[in-house]
């Protein structure tokens, strides 16, 4: 306890940026009863500073941790020979901390290694500088670190450093790590000494051939691992390497190297790894290149240009196990050379030039174990190609262009476990694999087979792709879906167009058919498959899915359910797949997956005035719907009869739908030119369309009866007149749409019946007129549309009645502004201004102005009482009459004309005579009727236009 008590004393100590003032003095007993205290974390605390002597009185303090601060400075953290006093730097006596072996200093903002900076620290081992911003270090900073024996000066941007820098440390360093800085220059002499050393990581610096010669690493006798990795060599001499007989690991990779000289690793007879990949080689032309590695195993040649073996140039690696020779310039055959590789267990050709493999290039590599060529040009395989290999596992031979394959090609290899052959241009597999009883993974995706039967492939194979090829069903026609062990199929991506219980074997367990041509899933095609984890079916052609298709035997509880993923089909949600949603929600018999997308899983519905498509999960029970001509429920005893109830018949020209339980009926006779509500539309239908035909009037009684129905679309239908009782019966009507009609007045008995009526759209009609009665009835109205009509003064402050009404629309109506009325509905409109959604397009109108807006806010001063003002709507009538007016007025000069002609012919066919008794007032008598036209269009207004005109075009058309 007393020990945490010291180390808080020390973070306080610490905060020295946040001004905390240093206490000198310490409680005795506190410094005696912490000497036992062995380690301090003290990283990410942001500290920029160290009190003198801080760790002074720690006797048992071995390591301390400073990383990820904000030291800049290295005499300021306090373990330097030399202190600053008043700008200047002397020397004074500082105390010697003998026990710490260990100091973190990783991840600051040091930027120069100073003289003697950690010279207290007599007995240091391990000191890490890494990730700084140290760019120069003088030559004697590493004095009094005599012990030191791991330096990590990695990831900071030194250039280069002093010739006797190591000079201190040379005894006892064990592991230098200099890597991702930017040394370019390596002084002679500058690892002299270092006779210890095992570890030297110098990789991703700028270290050219022009600092590298004999005397360079000659006295690093025990090094064990060397990586110049990512530097600009561009050769190998054959002194570079002289001393370095203990060496294990030599990393060249990512250099330019482009030749290597004779016998310029034969003084390396223990390296086990040999890295040379990622350079400019180009010939390997030289027996001896690589001798005197009698030991090593692994070889990496890769991503170079080789295009040209010596064919006795691995004559001398008789351990060698793993050669890498990918990504080269390698033409036509197997290089020769690999019959002298006789412990081979790897061999990686992959990415050349390579078209034949029939040679006897093989011989000698009997212990082959895995062979991988792909990327190459081989167009066929022939019997006989892997004689030699009786020991090979692993074959890849994806990315030729290998069209054909001999039969039994791969029985000499019987013991293949993993197979390649994807991305070629094969067309039939029949008999190829037939007798690879121990084959596991069999990859021939990405080919252009047709064909597939499970007899194609051995009983024993766990892991299949087959996916980017023709195929169009997964045939069994020996049906051994039982004696199968195959867990994993990859079958992407073809032409399957069904699945069946055949299509998978019992022994399934994932199962990817996503992006092929599915339509029909059979019944019980998953049933028996007892370890299915996961099933991909997204981006298929289904329409329909029956229940009983993703159907599964019972699984445990101890066990998940298997996840499938069936989103991205077209699905027609109809009353049939409601079980779909409920089995999303509610799977509780565990006898159906997890479908683990559902919320991507989209529906298309059969009745298309609803939302469509419609996210599944969003879907209303309602929205599942099925088409209907007839029905009857199963108890129905009296359908021959045409008036009765229980009997569904769809009227003519309408197509019916309904849901599973029949609480949803909707019939829907949209735009079919119906000029009369159709006949025998079914008792118990919850909704009924009939928007967009010419009814011009609705009757007493027309949907008498249809106590169910709770919505009703006349929209767009022309009607003029509503009768009385008209919407009698239609007791649970919710919603009605009369919107973009003809209609003029409500005399206040159309709705007066609708009790539960919740929302009603009387917009884009010629209302001008509505008796203050009209809505009373409708106490539970939410929603009222009045907009776009001709309305002068309605008392609409009589909707408060309508104690439910959450929004209606007024606006487009020519409002009085006469005083009487103007002032009530102004506070009417201010009170109840949440409720209307058009509130500010309300005007009100004088005689012949244009509107006056009533909001924000309305001078009442400026309304008037002229009675006048009421003919404001017949100018709104006429003003929606003005087509009409210019089209009979076009008939009527059509008229005249014609008329003129035929009295001018009858005059000249009656002659003379006839002509001399015709007096002025004769023609005038019958040019009367056409003058008496003339005055009527000038003189009627409205309603009584429309009606006279139409008479008078009667007249006409009788003449």
């Amino acid at each position: 306890m007393q020990s945490t008590n010291y180390l808080i004393l020390l973070l306080l100590l610490f905060w020295t940026n946040l001004g905390l003032v240093v206490v000198n003095c310490y409680s005795s007993d506190l410094i005696q009863d912490t000497r036992s205290l062995e380690s301090i974390d003290l990283s990410n605390n942001g500290m920029s500073t160290i009190p003198d002597e801080l760790f002074c009185q720690l006797s048992n303090l071995a390591t301390i941790n400073l990383s990820n601060n904000q030291f800049s400075d290295v005499v300021s953290i306090g373990f330097s020979a030399k202190r600053k006093n008043n700008g200047q730097t002397s020397s004074w006596s500082h105390c010697t901390i003998n026990t710490t072996v260990q100091l973190d200093l990783s991840y600051n903002r040091l930027k120069v290694l100073t003289d003697r900076g950690f010279s207290t620290l007599t007995h240091l081992k391990v000191l890490r500088l890494n990730n700084n911003r140290i760019s120069r270090a003088e030559e004697s900073s590493l004095n009094g670190l005599s012990e030191l024996a791991l330096l990590d000066l990695s990831n900071n941007e030194l250039v280069a450093l002093p010739p006797g820098f190591f000079t201190p440390i040379k005894a006892s360093l064990r592991e230098l790590y200099l890597q991702n800085n930017s040394i370019s220059v390596l002084p002679p002499f500058q690892f002299n000494g270092l006779q210890w050393i095992h570890v030297l990581n110098m990789s991703h610096n700028e270290i050219a051939n022009n600092w590298i010669n004999t005397d360079t690493f000659a006295e690093l006798r025990s090094l064990v691992t060397l990586d110049l990795s990512y530097n600009q060599l561009n050769k190998i001499d054959s002194s570079t390497f002289r001393s370095q007989t203990r060496l294990e690991e030599l990393y060249l990779h990512h250099n330019k190297i482009e030749s290597i000289a004779d016998h310029a690793f034969s003084s390396l007879s223990n390296l086990q790894t040999l890295v040379l990949s990622y350079n400019h080689l180009n010939k390997l032309d030289s027996v001896e290149c690589f001798s005197g590695l009698n030991k090593l195993p692994s070889l990496h040649l890769d991503h170079n240009r080789i295009e040209q073996i010596h064919s006795e140039i691995f004559r001398n690696l008789t351990n060698l196990m793993d050669l890498n020779l990918s990504h080269n310039w390698l033409k036509k055959s197997v290089p020769g050379a690999m019959s002298w590789t006789h412990s081979l267990r790897n061999l990686d050709l992959s990415y050349n030039f390579i078209s034949d493999i029939g040679n006897a290039s093989y011989q000698g590599n009997a212990q082959l174990y895995s062979l991988d060529l792909e990327g190459n040009q081989i167009n066929n395989l022939s019997r006989g190609v892997f004689t030699d290999l009786p020991f090979l596992r692993i074959i890849n031979l994806a990315k030729n262009q290998i069209e054909t394959i001999e039969e039994a090609t791969f029985d000499d290899v019987p013991a293949l476990h993993v197979l390649r052959l994807d991305s070629n241009s094969l067309s039939n597999i029949n008999n190829l694999f037939n007798n690879l009883r121990d084959l596991l993974m069999l990859n021939i995706s990405a080919n252009k087979i047709v064909w597939f039967d499970y007899a194609h492939i051995p009983y024993g194979l766990q892991w299949l792709d087959i996916h980017d090829n023709l195929i169009d069903s997964l045939a069994n026609h020996f049906e051994v879906q039982s004696s199968l062990r195959l867990t994993t199929l990859d079958a992407s991506h073809n032409r399957i167009t069904h699945l069946s219980k055949a299509s998978l074997p019992n022994s399934i367990e994932v199962v990817l058919l996503n992006n092929n041509l599915i339509n029909r899933i059979e019944l019980s095609t998953f049933l028996g498959k007892q370890n299915l984890t996961r099933v991909d079916l997204t981006n298929n052609r289904l329409t329909i899915l029956h229940m009983n298709a993703l159907r599964l035997s019972k699984v445990a509880l101890r066990r998940p359910l298997p996840e499938f993923n069936i989103s991205k089909n077209p699905f027609q949600c109809d009353c049939n797949m409601e079980w779909l949603q409920k089995m999303v929600t509610t799977n509780e018999s565990r006898q159906y997956p997890k479908i683990v997308d559902v919320n991507q899983i989209m529906c298309d519905f059969v009745f298309k005035k609803k939302v469509s498509p419609m996210p599944l999960i969003q879907a209303d029970m309602s929205n599942f719907l099925c088409p209907y001509k007839s029905h009857c429920f199963t108890l129905c005893h009296c359908c021959d009869f045409d008036a009765c109830d229980c009997e569904m018949m769809c009227p003519e020209n309408c197509v019916c739908y309904y849901d599973q339980g029949w609480n949803t009926n909707i019939v829907d006779c949209s735009a079919n030119g119906h000029t009369v509500v159709p006949p025998r539309i079914p008792m118990d239908a919850t909704e009924l369309h009939l928007d967009g035909n010419n009814i011009d009037m609705l009757s007493s009684h027309t949907f008498i009866g249809r106590k169910y129905m709770k919505i009703l679309h006349l929209n767009n239908s022309n009607i003029l007149t509503i009768n009385n009782r008209t919407f009698n019966g239609l007791i649970a009507l919710e919603v009605l749409n009369l919107s973009h009609n003809r209609l003029r007045t409500l005399h206040g008995y159309e709705f007066e019946r609708l009790v539960n009526l919740t929302e009603l759209y009387l917009d884009h009609n010629r209302i001008s007129s509505i008796a203050n009665n009209t809505f009373a009835a409708l106490t539970l109205l939410q929603i009222l549309h009045l907009d776009h009509n001709y309305i002068v003064e309605f008392e609409i402050w009589n909707f408060n009645m309508n104690s439910h009404l959450l929004t209606i629309k007024l606006a487009a109506n020519p409002w009085s502004c006469e005083c009487h009325y103007i002032e009530p509905a102004l506070d009417w409109v201010h009170s109840k201004i949440h409720l209307i959604s058009d509130a500010r397009y309300l005007e009100c109108y004088y005689n012949e102005t244009s509107g006056i807006p009533l909001l924000p806010k309305f001078n009442i001063s400026s309304c008037t009482n002229l009675s006048a003002r009421k003919m404001l709507a017949q100018r709104f009538q006429v003003e929606n009459f003005v087509p009409i007016f210019v089209i009979s007025g076009a008939l009527l000069v059509i008229i005249v004309v014609i008329f003129i002609v035929i009295l001018i012919i009858n005059f000249f066919f009656k002659g003379e005579s006839s002509r001399a008794h015709a007096s002025p007032q004769t023609i005038h008598k019958h040019l009367n009727p056409l003058a008496h036209t003339h005055s009527l269009i000038h003189t009627t207004r409205g309603s009584v236009f429309n009606d006279d005109l139409r008479n008078k075009r009667n007249e006409w058309r009788k003449c």
